[in-house]
């Protein structure tokens, strides 16, 4: 896999920072400004499915629709509509069914019913569980609001993956590459302890 991986000019050399957990664990992830490859790489090294729990699963960016991110990252990939955002376009969050989409997640970290989680998976005692949105700032996202509920009702932790975590360098630096110039704020980190302690 390493070969491949060159082949398609990324550098994975940063995923060994991330540190592998030994107990399912919750995320969080913003896919805008990151790659596809590289959500798929974190979430190997991860040992975590990437839930996309966008309201509509489309994109004007073909690489982040539904079909194109079941093609690419397979198993791994799965929709739960039931955390999706009812007012994506603006307006207070409104889950479409929280307490379906809290099932369906508590399930897959628990690995309670494991017709839910990728076959290759089926056999764990549990996932560990990357809540993908579009948004870039999870202050600002509906997956914060999933994940804290998540976290509530199981009693856990949760982090968000950052620009840096995903990507391998500071959302700072890579604005300044992509524009050549000043970048912008910077995405802030929950960094969270083990979820499970």
């Amino acid at each position: 896999m390493p070969e491949e991986k060159e082949v398609m000019g990324l550098d994975f050399t940063h995923l060994e920072r991330l540190e592998v957990p030994r107990r399912p664990q919750l995320y969080t992830a913003g896919y805008t400004g990151k790659k596809p490859a590289m959500l798929l790489a974190v979430a190997e090294r991860l040992g975590a499915v990437i839930v996309d729990i966008r309201y509509k699963p489309f994109s004007r960016a073909p690489m982040w629709t539904r079909a194109s991110m079941q093609r690419v990252w397979g198993e791994r990939y799965v929709y739960v509509h039931s955390l999706g955002n009812v007012n994506y376009k603006g307006g207070e969050v409104i889950f479409q069914d929280l307490e379906t989409g809290l099932r369906t997640v508590r399930s897959m970290l628990l690995g309670s019913q494991p017709q839910l989680l990728p076959e290759f998976l089926r056999s764990e005692p549990g996932v560990s569980v990357i809540l993908l949105c579009g948004c870039m700032e999870v202050a600002n996202c509906h997956r914060r609001l999933a994940a804290e509920a998540i976290a509530a009702r199981m009693g856990i932790e949760w982090r968000e993956l950052t620009h840096e975590d995903i990507m391998g360098v500071p959302l700072e630096s890579s604005k300044k590459k992509a524009r050549g110039g000043r970048g912008g704020s910077g995405a802030g980190s929950l960094i969270q302890p083990d979820m499970f302690r």
